[in-house]
C-alpha cells in the first residue's frame, strides 16, 4: 500500500492521527503533513495582515485570512494572540479544541474526543440527528456508514 493510501485510510476511515506536533498538540495522519505544519512554528511569519496582528509563513495563509475580513459576521478568536477569524461558530469551536485544548467532552456522557469532527459525530448518538439522506428514498441516517449499508441493501 502506498503512503498516500495509508494516510487516507488512517485519517478518513480509521480516524487515526498518530503524528503529533510537539509545539501545539495538533495531530496528523501523515508524517509529512506534521513536518510541513511544524515549519509554520519555526519559520519567520513574513506575510502580515494590515488589518490586524495576524501573520503567516505562506502568502496563501494570509490570502485565506484576508478573505475572512471581507466576510460579514466573521468570528474572532479571543484566545489567540493574533485573534484569528472564522466564518462559523463550528470552525471557532474546532479551532479552540485543536489549538487551545478546549474541552472536547461530550455534554451528555462525558466521553472525551481528540478532534471536533469525532465529537460531532458522537453527539448524533445522543441527539438522534440524522444528517445523511438517501437520494433514492426519504430515509435519513445518523452516520455515513449507515447510509452506505442502506444503499447496499437497496442494490441487492
Amino acid at each position: 500500500m502506498d503512503n498516500h493510501l495509508k494516510a487516507h485510510t488512517r485519517s478518513v476511515h480509521l480516524k487515526l492521527k498518530p503524528f503529533k506536533c510537539e509545539m501545539c498538540e495538533m495531530t496528523f495522519a501523515a508524517k509529512g503533513d506534521r513536518d510541513r505544519h511544524i515549519y509554520t512554528h519555526l519559520a519567520e511569519k513574513r506575510h502580515k495582515c494590515n488589518l490586524c496582528s495576524a501573520s503567516f509563513v505562506h502568502y496563501s495563509g494570509l490570502y485565506r485570512h484576508f478573505k475572512l475580513h471581507k466576510k460579514k459576521g466573521a468570528i474572532r478568536c479571543k484566545v489567540c494572540v493574533c485573534a484569528m477569524l472564522f466564518i462559523s461558530e463550528n470552525q471557532l469551536r474546532a479551532h479552540n479544541i485543536m489549538r487551545h485544548n478546549a474541552d472536547s467532552k461530550c455534554v451528555f456522557c462525558d466521553k472525551t474526543f481528540f478532534d471536533y469532527g469525532t465529537l460531532k459525530k458522537h453527539l448524533r448518538i445522543h441527539t438522534r440527528e440524522k444528517v445523511y439522506d438517501c437520494k433514492g428514498c426519504n430515509n435519513s441516517f445518523l452516520s455515513y456508514e449507515q447510509l452506505l449499508y442502506h444503499k447496499c441493501l437497496q442494490d441487492k
